[in-house]
């Protein structure tokens, strides 16, 4: 009787195993369908654009120009808050900058890195 029980245990585990097995392999299967659709988007996101430089100055610069030209954040009374608030919530701080250089790239009409309290700024702005 003793070898009976032990063979049915054993049947019982086995079909066990398979049908974990199974779920284990279906799990797999999709993980790597879900990798493989993430490895297709970041391939898209890695394909550079580009912009000619012809269009860059007759429509992209002129739009950009207009933007500043118009009454926006920048040129309200609530930029400083706006943009000490922009800063605190990437967890900066204004201070400590002394003796360090802070690059701000596409600047625009007013300077967000003003905040770094005695950084030297190196404004590059393509409308200069």
């Amino acid at each position: 009787m003793s070898k009976i029980r032990q063979w049915v245990k054993r049947a019982r585990g086995d079909s066990a195993v398979r049908q974990s097995e199974k779920r284990i392999m279906k799990a797999l299967e999709r993980q790597n369908e879900q990798f493989a659709e993430i490895l297709s988007r970041l391939h898209r996101l890695e394909s550079p654009t580009t912009i000619s430089s012809e269009t860059w100055s007759d429509v992209a610069q002129r739009g950009e120009l207009a933007y500043h030209k118009r009454p926006n954040l920048r040129s309200s009374g609530e930029w400083e808050s706006k943009n000490s608030e922009f800063w605190a919530r990437r967890h900066f701080s204004p201070d400590g900058w002394d003796g360090k250089v802070v690059v701000d790239v596409g600047a625009g009409s007013r300077l967000r890195t003003l905040y770094f309290r005695g950084a030297t700024i190196a404004a590059i702005e393509p409308l200069a």
